[in-house]
């Protein structure tokens, strides 16, 4: 019986992972808590109202980006700087 319960035992960490991963889908997002969420219905009804920050890699803007958006990396160490600048440009 013994034999059976690592086995089991890791068998079950191996399927819960997933879960566990997709409730910390947006593992940034609790470095910047005073950020407000947008929804994408509100969004869509204020989009010419609202700078839109797009915080990938350059070469995932280039590829594809909302028009009009901001590319500003959240991984680069200024990133609050930059979001500060753009905010008393706009």
């Amino acid at each position: 019986m013994k034999a059976y319960l690592l086995p089991l035992l890791a068998l079950a960490l191996v399927l819960t992972a997933p879960i566990s991963q997709a409730k910390d889908e947006f593992p940034g997002r609790k470095l910047y808590p005073d950020v407000k969420v947008m929804s994408t219905d509100d969004l869509k009804k204020r989009f010419e109202s609202v700078v839109v920050v797009d915080a990938r890699t350059k070469y995932e803007y280039d590829t594809i980006h909302v028009a009009g958006s901001e590319n500003i990396l959240v991984s680069n160490s200024d990133f609050q700087a930059n979001v500060q600048a753009l905010r008393e440009r706009t």
